[in-house]
């Protein structure tokens, strides 16, 4: 067997091959016996043909039918003696095959790019921290508060803790009603900051079945247009905020907490974790773009399109369904997201070059402590969780991960900074 491996580029390579016809013939002689006891001619029972006659007969068919699992094995057999290692679906082009010929054709397959890994540790990046305030406890302490409230029915507005009901119709600039853009019903809750200051504006003093106008720019990314609103008020509703008491609390913690003051200082805990958590993403997002920055190098295709199908499946998943929404454009919902994804096929890549080289694994040994401290959190015998962890491989990759970021933060040249500064930047 004659083969050529050509490399297209850092991630595309090519094998040409050619098998004479005495290197073909064991091949179809191994055809021949899996396709005789399925074939069938007069004067001969089913599987008793002769192999002659099944050469005579179907010999060119069977051969045309097999040459593309020859190909296959060739190709499997040439990529073990030559150390590849393709990732994705090889490509299997080119065939061509005459009988009494040889064979020719060609597989094309990406393999992963070679790269010179770049340093990873003592990488510069912030770290910030924040102080809660009362102001944030009395802010998310009047939130709890609205999310209970009751409504009552009045016919004017007076203050800003309304919910107002309107049958809105959008104007053109000839103050037209546009056929397409009316909506019944639209609830506009006075106290959401989100809600344009203009429709707040004009409904402050809103009455129950009167016409009101806003008009303003709204802004819609990289452009704004002009929005005209004519808008009738169907219903308003005045919003009655609980106490915040003993009841209140014991409701909203299903009976766990009633004491005010210790509900607070519980939420002040949340919100510290809170803040936490989020910069904890952001020093890590740091560090983590601050090392794909130092590469270029190409990625191959068939990563970047499993990143993208991922993406839709997310997509799904966050639709509620399995379907996406009818009319939908995926090519284009992919295209947008593709610089996304070829940014993560390259970080994929890197991390695992930095885990090999760290030779990072997971022992029983972190497995059984993981077992252990996740035993007394959730209530389970650690036996069963150490089982379920030893067949798990999406826990065994969770726990190779916090082994990684771990790796990257203890290493990184860390400037801790008040989170005012951010302001700053």
């Amino acid at each position: 067997m004659e083969t050529t491996l050509t490399e297209i580029n850092e991630c595309n390579q090519q094998i040409d091959f050619t098998l004479t016809q005495d290197e073909l013939i064991p091949h179809f002689e191994l055809s021949y016996l899996k396709a005789a006891p399925n074939i069938e001619i007069k004067g001969f029972r089913k599987g008793k043909v002769p192999l002659t006659l099944i050469k005579k007969y179907y010999g060119q068919s069977i051969e045309l039918e097999s040459v593309e699992n020859i190909a296959n094995e060739c190709f499997r057999q040439t990529i073990t003696e030559k150390n590849l290692q393709p990732i994705g679906m090889p490509s299997l082009v080119d065939i061509k095959y005459n009988s009494g010929e040889p064979l020719k054709f060609t597989v094309k397959f990406e393999i992963r790019p070679s790269f010179e890994l770049q340093e990873y540790k003592g990488v510069e990046a912030k770290k910030y921290s924040h102080l809660v305030t009362d102001e944030e406890i009395q802010n998310e302490l009047k939130r709890l508060q609205q999310s209970n409230a009751t409504y009552e029915d009045v016919k004017i507005v007076d203050g800003k803790d309304f919910v107002v009901t309107v049958d809105m119709q959008e104007l053109d600039e000839n103050k037209n009603p546009i056929a397409s853009k009316k909506n019944d019903g639209v609830k506009i809750n006075l106290t959401e900051s989100t809600t344009e200051v203009e429709i707040l504006d004009v409904l402050k003093n809103a009455e129950l079945d009167k016409e009101y106008f806003a008009e303003f720019e709204h802004k819609h990314n990289d452009h704004s247009h002009a929005v005209h609103l004519q808008m009738i008020v169907r219903k308003i509703e005045k919003i009655i905020l609980p106490n915040l008491d003993e009841e209140l609390i014991k409701k909203i913690t299903k009976d766990k907490i009633s004491d005010v003051e210790e509900f607070r200082t519980g939420l002040k805990k949340d919100l510290e974790n809170y803040w936490q958590e989020e910069f904890e993403k952001r020093f890590l997002d740091e560090i983590v773009n601050s090392i794909v920055s130092k590469y270029n190098f190409s990625v191959p295709e068939s990563l970047v399109s499993n990143i993208l199908d991922g993406f839709i499946e997310e997509l799904k998943s966050q639709l509620g369904g399995k379907q996406l929404p009818k009319g939908f454009d995926t090519t284009k919902y992919k295209e947008s997201l593709r610089p996304r994804a070829l940014w993560q096929a390259k970080w994929f890549l890197i991390r695992e070059e930095i885990i090999n080289k760290e030779n990072l694994t997971i022992s029983d040994e972190d497995l059984s402590l993981r077992a252990e401290e996740e035993s007394v959190k959730i209530g389970i015998d650690k036996e069963t969780l150490l089982n379920f962890y030893k067949t798990s491989e999406k826990s065994k990759e969770n726990l190779l991960n916090e082994k990684f970021f771990a790796l990257l933060k203890e290493n990184a040249k860390v400037t801790v900074l008040d989170d005012s500064e951010i302001l700053k930047q």
